[in-house]
């Protein structure tokens, strides 16, 4: 018997940076799904604050007096995740069946990323003490 015995039970160097360079390939080619995820996540906060919005507005015009109701354009800042961001709501009003009903179209515009986004809602509102 040898005065060197060689053990075949662990890794060499050599294998050990190669699992290091497969696996850090695996995680680079990983990172754009983590930042379109981020992307989407983000979309999705803004697109449920203009939606919360959205719905403000019509119960406002909901429960307002009929008559009193009008067009009308603001801007409501909402914060989310650390940066404060600028909705502008455009609403209108048209008159329906010779002002026995109107309808109430909400839009909301805000600015994600350099693009413009939009939703919209609208409703219909009858007057009932008419």
């Amino acid at each position: 018997m040898s005065l060197v015995m060689l053990n075949k039970k662990g890794f060499t160097l050599i294998e050990a940076l190669v699992a290091i360079l497969i696996l850090s390939v695996l995680l680079v080619g990983l990172i754009p799904a983590f930042i379109r995820a981020y992307n989407v996540i983000h979309y999705s906060a803004t697109r449920d604050v203009a939606v919360d919005i959205a719905q403000e507005m019509l119960e406002k015009a909901r429960c307002a007096d009929f008559s009193s109701l009008s067009n009308s354009s603001q801007t409501i800042n909402r914060r989310i995740k650390k940066a404060t961001i600028p909705y502008t709501v455009n609403t209108t009003i048209t008159s329906l069946y010779g002002d026995e009903l109107k309808a109430v179209t909400v839009k909301v515009f805000w600015t994600l990323k350099g693009q413009q986004k939009s939703y919209n809602a609208t409703t219909v509102i009858g007057d009932i003490d008419g």
